[in-house]
């Protein structure tokens, strides 16, 4: 039997801070069965791109701060994908979290 593993970064853009910036969220789904939780990041909508789920340089406003702090924000996004079970290797460590969790 085939698994299907993926993991997916979106924006929770119904609940604004302040400054405009939105927190990222991220969703595990393995077979049909999906788990989200907060990245406990943020970023400005402008500065995400949905298709890749990766933060962007908003090309008006490119300062070397914001260049800088998306570089970081996708450098973190890349250390939490890693983090995550490898399908390949065995996904039972995370199923056994996701029943705990359940109940």
């Amino acid at each position: 039997m085939k698994s299907t593993f993926k993991i997916l970064f979106y924006l929770k853009k119904n609940e604004p801070k302040k400054n405009g910036h939105v927190v990222i969220m991220v969703r595990i789904t393995v077979d049909g069965d999906q788990v989200q939780f907060s990245s406990k990041l943020d970023v400005h909508p402008d500065n995400w791109d949905t298709k890749l789920g990766r933060a962007v340089v908003n090309k008006q406003s490119a300062e070397k701060k914001e260049n800088l702090r998306v570089s970081s924000l996708n450098k973190t996004l890349d250390e939490i994908r890693a983090a995550m079970p490898c399908p390949k290797k065995s996904a039972m460590p995370f199923w056994d979290w996701k029943k705990r969790k359940r109940r």
